[in-house]
């Protein structure tokens, strides 16, 4: 017994379709190893979030930068760090003090999101701190973010009048 042709055309038609949405999703998604690579990127990103903020914690309670990482990990449990250390490679991310309130935070990265947003035509908010980055060695100069209690002078307290 012989196949119709008719079938045949649709099992070529179906591997072609199959074959085509799975060459599709890869080129839309990323190959595993790419994805693998924003992953670790992603995670750098929300390290130093973390960091920059227990660095601002640490700022509000001694009116200084630390002089490391190191010095989040001993003011726990007043600044809480997830890491201070590159996922993929182990190694501490680079800390500066620049001046009395401006400090850089540096890691390597493996992806570009520079034109990430743009490409999606989202727009950029003015307000937040950009964590965008190109593939490679990339650094972020961050201003210690003072709330408003410690930045008000203190208020006099007046005394009754006998």
């Amino acid at each position: 017994m012989r196949t119709p042709l008719w079938l045949k055309i649709f099992f070529v038609v179906v591997i072609v379709l199959v074959v085509g949405a799975v060459v599709y999703g890869l080129v839309l998604v990323g190959s595993p190893s790419q994805q693998r690579a924003v992953q670790f990127d992603q995670r750098r990103i929300s390290d130093l979030q973390g960091i920059s903020y227990a660095i601002d914690s640490y700022w509000q309670r001694n009116k200084e930068l630390p002089s490391s990482l190191e010095d989040l990990r001993n003011q726990q449990p007043y600044t809480y760090v997830s890491s201070i250390r590159d996922p993929l490679t182990g190694e501490l991310y680079e800390y500066r003090v620049q001046n009395a309130t401006t400090y850089e935070l540096c890691a390597a990265f493996a992806t570009d999101t520079s034109s990430e947003a743009e490409e999606m035509g989202m727009p950029k908010p003015f307000f937040e701190e950009s964590w965008d980055h190109g593939i490679g060695r990339q650094c972020f100069t961050r201003q210690v973010r003072i709330s408003v209690e410690s930045a008000a002078p203190a208020i006099p307290q007046s005394s009754p009048i006998r």
